[in-house]
């Protein structure tokens, strides 16, 4: 599935997008530049995404994160999470995720991670009172968020 922040996104958010698509499996970042959003659902249908997720920054430092879910000819909001980063300094090695293709994770936490099969892997996300945090081979990667609301 694709992930993209709105067109006017400041750089933070660019920032959180982009090292968030490489810890979430199957998830490819796509910048956003002056591209309309329905030429990106185009292409996400082309290539049979299901979902499709797009960052904004609300009048506050949190971070809006919503999953559109294909429904017919186009994609349609289906979930809103209101997140709040607390640690976004991901470590150098975080690069290698995106060539495993399991990661374990609470079933819970992201409907839109679901059709995603789990196996033994050494990246986990783990969720603790809201508070999602990613972990690899037994040691914090440095990047955490807090969510707030789910809609």
């Amino acid at each position: 599935m694709f992930i993209t922040s709105s067109r006017k996104a400041n750089v933070s958010l660019k920032s959180f997008t982009k090292k968030l698509s490489y810890l979430l499996p199957n998830v490819k970042y796509v910048p956003r530049g002056q591209t309309n959003i329905k030429k990106l659902y185009d292409k996400a249908r082309y290539l049979g995404h299901k979902h499709f997720l797009k960052t904004t920054n609300p009048k506050s430092n949190n971070i809006l994160l919503q999953q559109y879910t294909q429904k017919g000819e186009s994609y349609f909001l289906d979930k809103s999470y209101l997140l709040e980063p607390i640690s976004t300094d991901i470590n150098t090695y975080v690069f290698v995720f995106k060539s495993l293709k399991d990661v374990n994770k609470p079933k819970e936490l992201f409907c839109f991670l679901d059709d995603y099969q789990q196996d033994d892997s050494l990246l986990e996300i783990k969720e603790n009172k809201s508070i999602v945090s990613f972990v690899y081979n037994q040691k914090e990667i440095n990047f955490s968020f807090k969510i707030i609301d789910e809609k």
